[in-house]
């Protein structure tokens, strides 16, 4: 029995259909545009140099400043629904290291490959092949070396902030408020100093807090409503931020490193560390069980219209994603998707009060933006555009939509904007305006919101 190669294998199959994927780590590698491209091109190219004839078109999948121990990346996941559909059957990356880092991952990866029976090409080692003894531990042999190179270099990473810190650097890589922040003239590591208008805010938001006995909403609405430093959005959030910050006295917390960097002159004082412990103290005081206290924005007041049943709350991720379930129907509706239609029902009923032709205006962009997403969503259905494409298509649309949304409402009213709100006022806002959201659960759409 003759053995065929990988190459030989690719060459007489006949119905290859190639995807490439490509990978850049960092944010810089993604900006200078080059290394994403340079794989895209290499691997383009390897389908004429090895005389393999495709019979669809090559589908790219890339992700960029995305890291090799991420295994959520977007067109990673989306590559493996569209190996599993058929779509695709050949998958081409440059080096091991582009689908992982992490030797069982890597692994991982083979055996779906392999269950599909799809195959992988390596631009830097074509006669490795997947399906072989041989090549499966020269595949583990080199995601493990690629792991090896990922812990070296974060562990090279780690040293370099610890000693950055350490030389009076400020090394985190956001520049916190209250401060601007500036490179060296040796251009090793960022210092950081005051910045005087945002530090007067600081002093004022702890004045506010610990003085005069605001609560950490009352402050936030002090800052929105005097305008100090207009342009920036405040929220509890922020301001509980800024709060819990000790940077303001000197004192830098890296939990990732298990260092803490104290009184060394990394950080101007701007809060003294006396009335920092004070804040701290009451915040300890002031706060609620996180498992009380409900993050639902319209509690109580969703209804699934296809069963009369008023829907749970349901949250997945460490309560990062928020739902409404229905118990009866076992359906759930995403709050993101909630939220982006009742902004809608409350811009549309300020908007009417306050300016009708703007009104009239807005009722014929939304329905462009309707028809949009309709035309997208037809497209997909007749299979003329793939998945991922589609769900781009939408998510444009809706940033789109959202923006216009957004300076509709500025030029309409001072008002607040739904979007800038923290969840706690949005509950209030919600309460005050709304009775119930009628939702239809199997389509996925807002029925109808009953006003108050």
């Amino acid at each position: 029995m003759n053995y065929k190669t990988l190459i030989e294998r690719l060459q007489d199959h006949p119905g290859i259909k190639p995807c490439i994927y490509a990978r850049v780590s960092t944010q810089k590698q993604l900006n200078a545009g080059f290394s994403l491209q340079s794989q895209i091109d290499r691997s383009k190219q390897s389908l004429e140099w090895y005389g393999i004839n495709p019979v669809s078109e090559i589908v790219i999948y890339s992700d960029g400043a995305k890291s090799g121990s991420d295994t959520k990346r977007n067109d990673l996941q989306q590559m493996k629904k569209d190996i599993e559909s058929g779509i695709v059957n050949l998958v081409i990356v440059t080096v091991t290291d582009r689908v992982g880092r992490d030797v069982i991952d890597n692994m991982e990866f083979r055996k779906f490959i392999i269950k599909c029976n799809s195959e992988m090409l390596f631009i830097n080692n074509p006669s490795l092949d997947i399906y072989t003894l041989e090549g499966g531990f020269q595949y583990g042999l080199d995601s493990l070396i690629g792991w090896r190179e990922l812990n070296s270099t974060r562990q090279r990473a780690v040293a370099g902030i610890i000693k950055s810190f350490e030389n009076g650097n400020y090394a985190n890589p956001r520049c916190p408020y209250g401060y601007r922040k500036v490179k060296n003239k040796n251009k090793k590591g960022f210092k950081i100093y005051i910045d005087t208008k945002q530090a007067d805010v600081v002093k004022l938001i702890h004045k506010l807090y610990l003085k005069d006995s605001y609560n950490v909403e009352q402050v936030a609405s002090y800052l929105r409503i005097n305008k100090i430093d207009e342009g920036r959005v405040w929220n509890d959030d922020i301001v509980r931020k800024i709060l819990r910050n000790t940077v303001y006295c000197d004192i830098i917390v890296r939990e990732d490193l298990g260092r803490t960097f104290a009184g060394i002159g990394i950080a101007p004082v701007i809060i003294s560390i006396e009335t920092k412990k004070k804040v701290l103290e009451l915040l300890q005081r002031r706060s609620r069980s996180h498992r009380n206290d409900n993050k639902h924005i319209f509690y109580m007041q969703v209804v699934c219209i296809n069963c009369n049943a008023l829907c749970t709350n349901d949250t997945v991720k460490n309560r990062k994603y928020r739902y409404y379930q229905c118990k009866k129907c076992k359906s759930r509706y995403s709050e993101v998707q909630l939220e982006e239609e009742v902004s809608e029902f409350l811009i549309d009923k300020v908007v009417s009060e306050k300016n009708r032709e703007e009104h009239e205006k807005m009722k014929r962009q939304l329905k462009k933006y309707a028809s949009q997403l309709k035309s997208a969503y037809s497209l997909y259905m007749g299979g003329d555009i793939i998945k991922r494409h589609y769900h781009n298509e939408r998510m444009r649309i809706r940033r789109e939509k959202k923006d216009y949304l957004k300076k509709l409402w500025e030029r309409t009213t001072t008002d607040y904007y739904w979007f800038s709100l923290s969840i706690k006022q949005k509950q209030r806002e919600a309460q005050r305006h709304i009775k119930k959201i009628y939702v239809n659960m199997r389509t996925k759409e807002v029925v109808r919101i009953l006003p108050k």
